[in-house]
C-alpha cells in the first residue's frame, strides 16, 4: 500500500484539538502528505433572529464563519512546519457527521484525524455521536490522544482471526499497518485473537481459521492471543503500551467478535491512538 498523500484534521475547539493537530502534523511529516484543517460550526449555535428575520440569521452565520476562519488562521500561524502543505476550510452545518461526509466527497483525503476526547466529560468514553461518526466515515479515522510516541513507535493491528467473513478487512488492516510502520519507522504487531477451541471439536474444524500470510516488513511480529477477544485484547494492549492500535470500524448490527463493545474496551485500555478502518472504500454502516 502506498503512503497517504492527504490528511484531514477535524478541528474541535479546546486543548484536545491542539494535541490532535500535533499528531496530524507528525503523520503528515512522516508521509510527506498535505494537511487540511476542517472546522464545522453548528447551526444550532446561531442566535435566534429577533426582528431581522432571514437577514439577521444570515448576518449571524457570516459572523460565525468569519470567526471560524480566524480561528483556523491562528492555528496555521502556530504551526512551524514549512515542509507540510497546509490548507483550511470552515463550514456551518447542522451536523458534524453530515458536514464531514460532504467534505470527504469534495476533498477525498486518505485519513481523517479527530481528537479522542474532545468535548467528553469522561476521557475514557466516547459519546454515541462520536461512534456514529466513526462508523459512517468513508475513510480511515484516527482517534488521536495527546501522548507522545515512543522513540521507536509501537503499532498493532487487532484482527478477528476466527471470523472468515473479516478476511478482507483483516488484510486491509495489515496493509495499512505495514504502510504506517514503514513510513513512521515503527514496530508492528499483528494481534490474532481467537476464543479457546472446543476440545471436543474435530481438528479440521478447529483449523478453519485464517492466518495472515508472511509480510515483507521485518519489524512485523505475529501474536496469537487465546481467549475471548473482549478480554485478551484490552489486557494485551495495556501490557504492551502501544502507540497506535488499528481496528475494524465497529458496527452495532454486526455479529463479528470485534464488535463495538470490544472497540470500547480496547479504547479504554489503551493510552495511545486508535485507527479505525473498514474493508473497502465506503462507510462501515
Amino acid at each position: 500500500m502506498d503512503a497517504m498523500s492527504s490528511i484531514l484534521l477535524l478541528v474541535e475547539r479546546g486543548d484536545q484539538a491542539h494535541r490532535a493537530l500535533n499528531k496530524a502534523l507528525l503523520l503528515a511529516r512522516h508521509m510527506h502528505a498535505k494537511l487540511e484543517l476542517f472546522l464545522c460550526e453548528s447551526e444550532r449555535d446561531l442566535p435566534a433572529p429577533s426582528g431581522g428575520g432571514a437577514q439577521a440569521l444570515e448576518r449571524a452565520r457570516a459572523n460565525q464563519m468569519a470567526e471560524a476562519r480566524e480561528y483556523l488562521l491562528a492555528l496555521r500561524k502556530s504551526m512551524l512546519v514549512p515542509e507540510v502543505e497546509v490548507s483550511s476550510d470552515a463550514v456551518c452545518h447542522v451536523s458534524v457527521r453530515e458536514a464531514l461526509a460532504d467534505k470527504l466527497k469534495r476533498s477525498r483525503p486518505d485519513l481523517v484525524v479527530k481528537a479522542a476526547n474532545a468535548g467528553q466529560p469522561d476521557p475514557d468514553e466516547l459519546g454515541g455521536s462520536a461512534w456514529l461518526l466513526i462508523a459512517s466515515c468513508a475513510v480511515p479515522l484516527l482517534l488521536a490522544r495527546d501522548r507522545a510516541w515512543h522513540p521507536v513507535p509501537r503499532f498493532a493491528a487487532a484482527l478477528d482471526c476466527e471470523d472468515r467473513r473479516q478476511e478482507t478487512l483483516g488484510r486491509r488492516m495489515m496493509a495499512i499497518g505495514e504502510m504506517l510502520s514503514r513510513e513512521c519507522s515503527a514496530e508492528l504487531d499483528i494481534l490474532c485473537a481467537r476464543p479457546p477451541s472446543d476440545g471436543h471439536a474435530p481438528i479440521d474444524a478447529r483449523r478453519r481459521e485464517w492466518t495472515p500470510g508472511p509480510t515483507p516488513s521485518s519489524a512485523c511480529r505475529l501474536q496469537h492471543l487465546r481467549g475471548t477477544p473482549s478480554e485478551v485484547l484490552p489486557r494485551f494492549v495495556m501490557q504492551r503500551d502501544y502507540d497506535m492500535i488499528i481496528m475494524g470500524k465497529p458496527r452495532h448490527s454486526d455479529r463479528s467478535l470485534l464488535s463495538a463493545s470490544v472497540a470500547r474496551r480496547v479504547l479504554k485500555a489503551s493510552t495511545g491512538d486508535v485507527l479505525f478502518v473498514h474493508a473497502s472504500g465506503g462507510a462501515a454502516g
